[in-house]
């Protein structure tokens, strides 16, 4: 803001006609320029004589003299009456001693009260006059001296001096009047008493510190405190609930100037901030309204908090000013519970903050939420110490075109539902530590107890000095409003965390101490975020992304040398060795500058770019343009060097508040260190060895042996069990590994040494390139791995992208196509050990079937007979009857052996044999008992009748088992690609001798003699997915896979096996259907059961709620013939009870990419379910 703005905006009206006509000053300096502006110089020097500059002189005296004079004079008059007021209220007092009837003087003191009300208003008010007029005339003499090249200001500082309107102590005004007041406030009897013995305290003052906590510590922490202080609990005779402990306050500020977020950051004499709080949830009808304000140490005052309480209906009404200070203490004055005394305490503050609020025009800007754990003995507040989880700070203001409280005092969309999952995240700031807060309230000198020295020393807490909840959510929930920031920010980007530093901890009855879950402290803050403690850390440190202009650099150094000049002042007047905690508030107190020729307000060139700016629209044109375009440039090239440096692996400098020697906090020594140091100096650290370094630097050492060892079993694995693309990867991922490996081994060789000889050096400890560098080769690797497997597993967006033409031209991208096809079918073959003739890519194996069934029923006759398995898939069954139902041909069915393990045993086959035999279909694997059949052999049982052939469903097979059709010896045999881990299609294989047995489907005019595929596929093929099966034989066909494979479901099917039949407490009520022994030369991992007096889809659903992890199925899964003899089997011989088949059995399979562990859970959470409905 311009300052002739700020001091309209600021006015006083009954000071309006005294304060500088700062635009008249203003006005005199704008004579006619020298030349005319240009495009190169838009603004040039103007024209400025002799007699201008006496005139200004002229006019500027003037205006000094009536600054002058109306400041003395009110000045004087203030004084008098601070005299004749101290004279009135002794006087008063010393008659209401005498007479021994105070109620006969309470109008007399209701006066006095109101007249020193006054004289504190005005005090007030020229204060701001004082430092409005001094600002003014320091801007409009730097603004003459540059305008003008007539250096006014030396020669106007000595009249400045003659008349130093500016140097009256106000301060001592409020001192005086302070006393005064609470003199006649408690009608001559000010409270005296012991106050660290606590108490029920309105305003209270207390030594605090704050901390920041990490959550890893926070159990810990409070049983460490529990153990010296009981858990305060506020209502014992109500059942504690999670929002009992709940805490929200919603700060005030001003959003235009942020006048309570500025006083408070910088500590000045008389910061306030106003703020509503309520415990609970948000039917809470009790508000309290209250008001922190910060004393300097040298008025010999303590910084306070007071409150009052209201009713959150009435707080709207209150804050607008709707309803009067009598009105809101009308109820409290009936019930009579508190004397007249605190009510009308009471009612001042309430008047004072009601007055602030509407004169400051302060709105809720932000929102503090957290849960409270206080630990202190029930009416004693000596010691108290308050842990603050959940610290959230959510946006209260309605900026930005945002809608969030409206017109009223706060937001109704959250409650006290922490995380307030539905707030945006511009609008929540969820802080990630707990706060700790240690208030003490002791005798002067007394040393704070042993235990919580040695608790604020240890490495469970990081000290933040004067860290405040209000600064911290205001400066991070309003980056573009606010740019004065907190000198803990720094410290948001680094670990808190930090080794323990000496035996401190929860120990056993005669043991060592238990070593602590984590390792760092953290400093936290009160209910009151800013209070003002005994402690401060002066100055503050800049945050990193915090770029310092010229002008703050100047007021900086100028500070540094005040701090300097103010610390020796103070060791040469005072002899006495002061407490130190007061000693670092007075540090932090001290004043910004106390040189006239050097006010920081408003010191900047903002101005003078604002007034060239309208210079430049003025002229308009060109003019007007480049100067718009050289300020888009400035700032763009102000974010790219401040994006290069935050983009630079260089170490930052860490800001460090002035050191200001010898400080200490609650623990221990408090040491400001700089990281970076002058430009060819040294800054000399103290480094101090302890055990815990050595420890540090083989921590170190041993993080990257294990990067190094997960690295290196990648490699292996990849080396192992990967195709060729891992094999060229496992090669990138050993090379990183070792070179990780020696360079770990390299550093920590020479951080040892550096540790032992004690050379602190950053270049050695920060280690730019190591990480760096490995990052960017293990970046290599991965990417090396990625691509070559986007290049392998790609197929089908490759093929969509590249190849999808249409087959069968002579241009290339077709013939490129084509081959790309025929790739994929030369790959299905070759697994299944086929030629490419001999097979047949589909949608699904049962529309393979289907069309085989169509392709084979011509050639059969009359009377033929074809044998059925009732064991099977429908797929594997429909076709076939269909097939039969058009031709008088017989049907035979294989019912296997009985009982709930059935099995197709060759000799049962030779059985239903007989010369009209043509076709005998059976399942490789049943898809729901998991018994292998042993096809060869029933091969050659068929085969041993001329003509007849053998089809055989081998989906529930593949998965499990290498398929070679060539050794078993079928006519038919298919499965299904996506049971195998690829796409969904299916192939059917049918050996060259029997195609001339087939009728082809597909066009007459096709050429003979025709391949499977012309003869059954009718263009059905699908070419993108047919693309991928190179890629998943690849996978299958990896060295050791199958070896592998087959061991470790052996491995997972035992271990349910056994569960189910054995371990269980309910394995009496468990019916296994399929073979009980998990030998993988009988069955593959298909186990299918039912539990006595549980249907199979509740108990399938109920586990599948109860974890969402675990996919398996229940039903007759397509084998519907076979689950309804075996339940009928079942319960004729009692084995289970009647079942329905539709609800069928529970069926888990399991594969190669299982693990023990997931079946150890999943059998963990089948015993819960079954005890929940059995065991009950």
């Amino acid at each position: 803001m311009k300052f002739g703005q700020q001091l309209r905006t600021s006015l006083i009206k009954d000071y309006y006609w005294h304060y500088i006509a700062y635009d008249d000053l203003k006005d005199a300096l704008k004579t006619d320029y020298v030349a005319e502006p240009t495009d190169e110089d838009p603004k040039p020097k103007r024209k400025w004589s002799e007699d201008d500059e006496k005139a200004f002189i002229a006019q500027l005296e003037g205006e000094l003299d009536k600054v002058f004079s109306f400041q003395r004079l009110k000045s004087e008059e203030i004084i008098r009456r601070i005299r004749a007021s101290e004279k009135e209220v002794h006087q008063v007092i010393r008659q209401a001693e005498e007479s021994g009837d105070e109620s006969a003087f309470e109008d007399d003191f209701l006066l006095l009260e109101a007249d020193l009300s006054d004289i504190i208003a005005d005090v007030h008010d020229l204060a701001k006059y004082t430092q409005l007029n001094y600002t003014g005339f320091q801007k409009i003499i730097k603004k003459h001296d540059k305008q003008t090249d007539w250096h006014l200001k030396p020669s106007f500082a000595t009249r400045l001096k003659a008349k130093p309107f500016f140097k009256d102590n106000y301060d001592a005004f409020i001192v005086t009047l302070s006393k005064l007041y609470d003199l006649v406030r408690t009608r001559g009897n000010p409270v005296k008493g012991d106050s660290s013995a606590g108490g029920n305290q309105q305003n209270f003052v207390r030594q605090t510190t704050k901390y920041w906590v990490h959550k890893d510590n926070i159990t810990e922490l409070k049983l460490i405190i529990l153990k010296h202080l009981p858990v305060l609990v506020f209502n014992p005779n109500k059942e504690f609930e999670e929002k009992d402990s709940a805490i929200s306050s919603i700060y005030y500020d001003n959003p235009e100037t942020w006048e309570l977020y500025m006083g408070r950051l910088k500590k000045t004499e008389g910061a306030e901030a106003i703020r509503l709080r309520w415990y609970g949830g948000m039917e809470s009808e009790k508000i309290y309204l209250e008001r922190k304000t910060h004393r300097e140490d040298w008025t010999g005052e303590k910084s306070v908090k007071a409150r009052f309480e209201l009713k959150e209906k009435n707080v709207n009404a209150f804050l607008a000013g709707k309803m009067t200070v009598e009105q809101a203490f009308e109820k409290m004055r009936k019930d009579g519970k508190k004397g007249e005394k605190e009510i009308a305490d009471l009612e001042q503050l309430a008047r004072e903050i009601q007055y602030r609020v509407i004169t400051r025009k302060l709105v809720p800007v932000t929102r503090s939420f957290y849960h409270r754990t206080a630990f202190q003995l029930p009416g004693d507040a000596r010691v108290r110490i308050s842990l603050d989880t959940e610290l959230t700070m959510v946006r209260e203001d309605n900026l930005d075109g945002r809608d969030r409280t409206g017109k009223n005092w706060r937001r109704m969309d959250i409650g006290v539902d922490y995380p307030f999952s539905q707030l945006p995240p511009e609008d929540v700031e969820r802080f990630p530590y707990a706060v700790l807060e240690v208030k003490l309230q002791t005798q002067a000198g007394q040393e704070p107890p042993q235990w919580i020295r040695d608790l604020t020393a240890s490495h469970l807490v990081e000290a933040v000095p004067k860290f405040s909840k209000f600064i911290h959510g205001t400066a991070t929930m309003f980056p573009d409003r606010i740019h004065l920031l907190p000198f803990w920010m720094p410290q948001m980007d680094v670990d808190i965390r930090k080794p323990i530093t000496h035996r401190f901890g929860i120990e056993r009855p005669n043991t060592a101490p238990s070593v602590s879950t984590s390792d760092d402290p953290m400093d936290t803050d009160s209910e009151r975020e800013d209070n003002d403690e005994n402690e401060t850390v002066t100055g503050q440190t800049t945050p990193k992304n915090f770029i310092e202009d010229e002008g703050q650099r100047r007021l900086r150094d100028a500070q540094q040398a005040i701090d300097t000049y103010e610390r020796d002042r103070t060791r040469e007047d005072d002899d006495t060795e002061p407490n130190e905690l007061d000693y670092e508030e007075r540090v932090a107190a001290m004043p910004l500058s106390q040189d006239p020729d050097d006010y920081p307000i408003y010191d900047s060139e903002e101005e003078d770019e604002a007034d060239r700016m309208i210079a430049a629209r003025e002229r308009g044109g060109w003019v007007y343009r480049w100067r718009i375009f050289q300020k888009h440039v400035s700032i763009a090239t102000d974010y790219l060097l401040s994006g290069l440096k935050k983009a630079s692996p260089t170490p930052k400098p860490t800001a460090m508040p002035s050191n200001v020697g010898g400080l200490r906090a609650l623990g221990g020594d408090v040491q400001a260190r700089r990281f970076r140091a002058p430009k060819g100096k040294r800054i000399h650290v103290p480094v101090r060895v302890e055990p815990k370094v050595y420890f540090a630097a083989e921590r170190t050492f041993l993080s990257w042996m294990e990067f190094s060892i997960i690295l290196g079993s990648i490699a292996a694995t990849l080396l192992n069990f990967g195709d060729q693309a891992s094999l060229i990867s496992a090669w990138g991922f050993t090379i990183v590994a070792t070179l990780a490996l020696l360079y770990s081994v390299g550093i920590y060789l020479v951080r040892v040494d550096m540790i032992r000889k004690r050379r602190a050096s950053v270049s050695r400890y920060y280690d730019k390139w190591g990480p760096t560098l490995l990052c960017l080769m293990l970046l290599a690797a991965v990417a090396i791995n990625f691509a070559f497997k986007i290049k392998e597993d790609g197929c089908i967006q490759d093929y969509l992208t590249n190849n999808n033409v249409q087959h069968g031209g002579s241009y290339y991208m077709s013939k490129k196509c084509m081959d790309v096809y025929e790739d994929g079918y030369n790959a299905a073959a070759s697994y299944i050990n086929a030629s490419r003739s001999e097979i047949v890519l589909g949608a699904s194996v049962t529309q393979l079937f289907r069309n085989l069934s169509v392709a084979l029923g011509p050639q059969l006759q009359a009377g033929d007979e074809i044998i059925i398995s009732s064991l099977d898939h429908e797929a594997n069954i429909a076709s076939w009857l269909l097939m039969a139902d058009q031709k008088p041909i017989t049907v035979k069915w294989w019912t296997g052996t009985p009982g709930p393990d059935p099995i197709l045993r060759p000799e049962d086959l030779k059985l239903l044999m007989s010369p009209k035999t043509k076709l005998v279909t059976c399942t490789h694997t049943s898809n729901l008992l998991g018994t292998i059949t042993d096809v060869k052999a029933i091969a050659k049982v068929v085969h041993e009748v001329p003509g007849a052939k053998l089809c055989v469903d081998a989906v529930a097979f593949a998965p499990h088992r290498p398929v070679d059709v060539k050794d078993l010896e079928v006519d038919f045999y298919a499965f299904s690609w996506y049971k195998v881990f690829g796409p969904h299609i299916s192939v059917l294989y049918a050996s060259t001798p029997v195609h001339p047995t087939l009728t082809s489907l597909s066009h007459f005019f096709k050429p003979h003699p025709q391949t499977l595929e012309t003869m059954l596929s009718l263009a059905g093929t699908n070419y993108e997915l047919t693309s991928t099966l190179p890629a998943v034989t690849t996978y299958l066909q990896q060295p050791g896979f199958w070896t592998w494979s087959v061991r470790h479901e052996e491995t997972l099917q035992t271990m349910l096996l056994d569960y189910l039949t054995h371990t269980s407490k309910f394995h009496s009520s468990i019916q296994i259907y399929g073979s009980p022994t998990p030998d993988s030369s009988i069955r593959v991992p298909v186990i299918c059961w039912t539990v006595r007096g549980i249907k199979s889809k509740q108990l399938v659903e109920e586990i599948q709620s109860k974890t969402g992890t675990y996919g398996f199925k229940w039903g007759h899964n397509y084998s519907y013939r076979l689950v309804e003899r075996l339940f009928k089997a079942a319960a004729a011989d009692g084995n289970d009870e009647a079942r329905d088949t539709e609800d069928g059995l529970v069926r888990v399979s399991l594969c190669h990419y299982n693990t023990v562990g997931e079946v150890q859970g999943f059998i963990q959470v089948i015993e819960e379910i079954l005890e929940g409905k059995i065991g009950h």
